[in-house]
């Protein structure tokens, strides 16, 4: 929840840190490769998840009168108890991540797409997948390596990611997997 002024609150989906993607993702990060991008790092662990369904909702000018308040405030703890853990639930388990990102791939949008991504950040969420990736022992890492390598040299602004791209290329195969799609 974001609270912007008295009557205007705005709300997201809900986030999720996973240990074992952001243990990984650290290994990329030392004092010559700094936390670059959109890498948000709220207390000890980074986002690697979020679900996009509430993409900050405002409630501007709602909320006017006691009910008004109440009302929004049932209605955002249902989305908390309801669809927001079912969300947390289903996507703690990396294979239903993975089909996500593989669903999302075969419709031609990022695995980060601003409206129905699974992943959290921006050019940090094809690190994340690829770590998903080799960590469900995905028959199609070479591929999204493959893929991922390309989007990165494509633009010439993504140039920062590229060493950073290049040590997690290093450091997949070191990776154990922990599930066997």
């Amino acid at each position: 929840m974001f609270f912007l002024r008295i009557t205007d609150i705005r709300v997201t989906g809900v986030y999720r840190g996973i240990r074992e993607i952001e243990a990984i993702m650290a290994r990329l990060y030392d004092d010559n490769y700094p936390k670059i991008g959109w890498i948000r790092d709220f207390g000890d662990i980074p986002f690697s998840i979020d679900d996009r369904s509430l993409r900050y909702i405002s409630t501007s000018p709602l909320l006017n009168t006691q009910e008004e308040i109440d009302s929004f405030c049932d209605w955002y703890i249902g989305y908390l108890l309801g669809d927001g853990m079912r969300f947390l639930n289903h996507y703690s388990y990396l294979p239903n991540i993975l089909k996500r990102m593989d669903e999302l791939e075969a419709q031609g949008l990022t695995w980060q797409h601003p409206k129905v991504g699974i992943l959290s950040g921006s050019l940090d969420a094809e690190l994340r997948g690829l770590i998903i990736s080799k960590l469900c022992n995905d028959p199609h890492l070479e591929q999204k390596v493959a893929k991922i390598d390309q989007l990165f040299h494509e633009d010439e602004s993504d140039k920062p990611w590229w060493p950073y791209l290049d040590r997690l290329k290093e450091i997949l195969p070191t990776i154990e997997p922990k599930y066997n799609i």
